[in-house]
C-alpha cells in the first residue's frame, strides 16, 4: 500500500498527456488579411507577397488558411512553381553592313534592299546619294525566316546575343535597337550597352562581358531589325535568342534589401548577411557596390535555420564603373533554383578590394508562392499565416481544378489581398497550450515531465528509506 502514491502521480501525468496529444483545437495564427474577390467562379488563384511570407512558422507553408466568415478552412492548393527559366535557344541571323550617308550627319542615305519571294535579304545597294560601302557603325538583321515569324510559331523574339572584337583595354558601345516589316518605316524598340572589358582586383584574370540585348515583351515578330552602334565596331555575328511563348513563366516579385555587415576579429568586412523574415526562393540578385570603379567577387551561401552550415549557392562578380560618362552596373546575377530560405550571406572570395564597414543594398527577385482555393462558404473570406502548430490541410492541385492539365491554374481568376493586420495570442490554460503545442513541443515537455516525477519518486523513495531506518530498534545494551 505504500508504493500507491507514485504509481498515481505517474498515472495522473500519463494520462494529463495522453489528453493534451489527443486534443487537437484550431491553432493560433500570428496574422490575418482580408482576401477579395474579383470573379463570381468557384476557383481563384492568390499571390503571397513577402509581408505573407515574412509571417510563415513551417518551411512548407502548411500554416496558410483560407476560411470564410465563420471561420471555416475552404479547399486549397498549392500552384506547381512555373518554369523558373524560361526555355531559350539561340538562332544566327544574317547580318548586312547599311551604307553610310555621303553628307550631313544623322542625313539618312537613299538605299535599296534587294528581297527574294520570301522576303528574304539578297543583297543592298546604296543610291546615288549613298555610298556604296557598308559602315560598321549600322547593321541589318533579316528576322523575315526565323521562327518566331511562322504562324503557328510558338516562340516570341525575347533579345538578341552580339559577338564583336574589342581591344584588348575593352571598350563599351552604345546601341539603338530599331524595327521595320518593310525596310522602310523604322520604328525605335529600345537601346542597350555593350561591355567588354578587362576585370580589375579580385577579377583581373576575367573580362567583364555584356553581349546580351533584352527586347520588350510586348515586341511583335518583327521582319528586320537595323542596329545603331556608337562606337562603330565590326560585329562578328549576332544571335536571335527566342523564347516559348506558350509556357507559363512566373512574373517575379522584387523588392530592395540590405545584407549586414559582419566584422571579423580586427574589425574588417568581408561578409554580409540577410534575413528576409521567412522563406523566399531567390532567383536574381543585383548588388550595389558602396564605392564607384569597383570590381569584387561574391560567393553566396544560404541556411535554412539560424544555427545550421551555411550552403554554397553560387560564385559571381559585380561591378559598378564609370566609362565615357556614363555609370555601367552588373546586372542581376541568375541563381540556380533553391529551395525557399531565409538567411542569406555574401562572402567576398580571392583578394577583393575593401568595401568597408557599411551594409550592402542590393535588389532580390523571385516568384511569389501561389495558392488556388474553392470559394465555400460564407464571405468575406480571410487569408491566416503563422501558426507553428498547424498541420498540411491542402490538397493536390489536380484534385481541385477539375480536369487539370499543367498551366490550368494561370488562367484562374486572380484574388488580391487586403492589408495583413496581426493577431493577438489567447490567454490559454496549461491544458490549453499542451493542447495547442508542436509534437516536438509535446514531446520536449513529456520528457522534462518525466524527469520531474522520476526526480519525485527518488525523493519519495529516499524519504520513506530514512524513516524505514529510524524506525529499526538499536542493538542490544544501546
Amino acid at each position: 500500500m505504500r508504493m500507491k502514491m507514485p504509481h498515481r502521480v505517474l498515472l495522473a501525468a500519463a494520462l494529463a498527456c495522453a489528453g493534451a496529444a489527443g486534443a487537437q483545437p484550431e491553432p493560433h495564427f500570428a496574422a490575418q488579411a482580408p482576401v477579395q474577390l474579383h470573379s463570381d467562379d468557384g476557383l481563384h488563384r492568390l499571390t503571397l507577397p513577402l509581408q505573407v511570407l515574412q509571417h510563415v512558422q513551417r518551411q512548407d507553408l502548411a500554416d496558410v488558411r483560407i476560411v470564410d466568415a465563420r471561420g471555416r478552412a475552404a479547399p486549397l492548393a498549392w500552384a506547381p512553381p512555373p518554369q523558373g527559366r524560361p526555355r531559350l535557344r539561340y538562332v544566327e541571323v544574317p547580318r548586312f553592313a547599311w551604307p553610310a550617308p555621303p553628307s550631313a550627319a544623322g542625313s539618312e542615305p537613299s538605299v535599296q534592299v534587294q528581297v527574294d519571294a520570301q522576303g528574304a535579304v539578297v543583297r543592298i545597294d546604296a543610291g546615288a546619294a549613298g555610298t556604296t560601302q557598308g559602315t560598321e557603325g549600322t547593321w541589318l538583321l533579316d528576322l523575315s525566316q526565323a521562327a518566331h515569324r511562322t504562324p503557328d510559331g510558338r516562340e516570341r523574339l525575347a533579345g538578341l546575343r552580339v559577338h564583336w572584337d574589342a581591344p584588348p583595354q575593352g571598350a563599351q558601345v552604345h546601341v539603338t535597337v530599331e524595327a521595320s516589316e518593310d525596310l522602310r518605316q523604322w520604328r525605335r524598340l529600345t537601346e542597350a550597352m555593350l561591355l567588354d572589358a578587362p576585370g580589375a582586383g579580385a577579377a583581373s584574370g576575367e573580362r567583364l562581358s555584356l553581349r546580351e540585348i533584352d527586347l520588350p515583351a510586348s515586341t511583335h515578330a518583327p521582319a528586320y531589325l537595323r542596329l545603331r552602334l556608337s562606337p562603330a565596331v565590326a560585329l562578328q555575328g549576332v544571335d536571335a535568342r527566342l523564347q516559348r511563348s506558350d509556357e507559363a513563366v512566373a512574373a517575379l516579385e522584387r523588392t530592395v534589401v540590405r545584407f549586414e555587415p559582419e566584422p571579423d576579429g580586427d574589425g574588417t568586412v568581408r561578409r554580409w548577411t540577410l534575413d528576409l523574415g521567412g522563406p523566399v526562393p531567390l532567383r536574381r540578385l543585383q548588388i550595389e557596390l558602396p564605392q564607384p570603379n569597383t570590381v569584387a567577387s561574391f560567393r553566396l551561401e544560404r541556411r535554412v535555420e539560424g544555427r545550421t552550415p551555411w550552403q554554397p549557392v553560387t560564385s559571381f562578380t559585380s561591378y559598378r564603373l564609370h566609362r565615357d560618362g556614363r555609370e555601367l552596373l552588373a546586372p542581376p546575377v541568375e541563381l540556380p533554383p533553391v529551395a525557399p530560405t531565409r538567411h542569406w550571406r555574401l562572402q567576398l572570395t580571392g583578394r577583393g578590394p575593401d568595401l568597408g564597414p557599411t551594409a550592402l543594398d542590393a535588389q532580390v527577385q523571385w516568384p511569389a508562392p501561389q495558392l488556388v482555393f474553392a470559394a465555400r462558404g460564407e464571405p468575406p473570406f480571410m487569408l491566416r499565416v503563422g501558426a507553428a502548430e498547424a498541420r498540411p490541410d491542402d490538397l493536390p492541385i489536380a484534385q481541385l481544378v477539375p480536369a487539370y492539365r499543367e498551366g490550368d491554374e494561370w488562367r484562374l481568376p486572380q484574388a488580391s489581398l487586403g492589408a495583413l493586420t496581426t493577431l493577438a495570442a489567447p490567454d490559454l490554460s496549461l491544458v490549453e497550450r499542451l493542447a495547442a503545442s508542436t509534437p516536438q513541443q509535446r514531446r520536449r515537455w513529456l520528457l522534462w515531465g518525466v524527469l520531474v516525477v522520476a526526480v519525485g519518486l527518488l525523493a519519495w523513495l529516499a524519504r520513506r528509506l530514512l524513516r524505514d531506518l529510524d524506525a529499526r530498534p538499536g542493538p542490544p545494551g544501546a
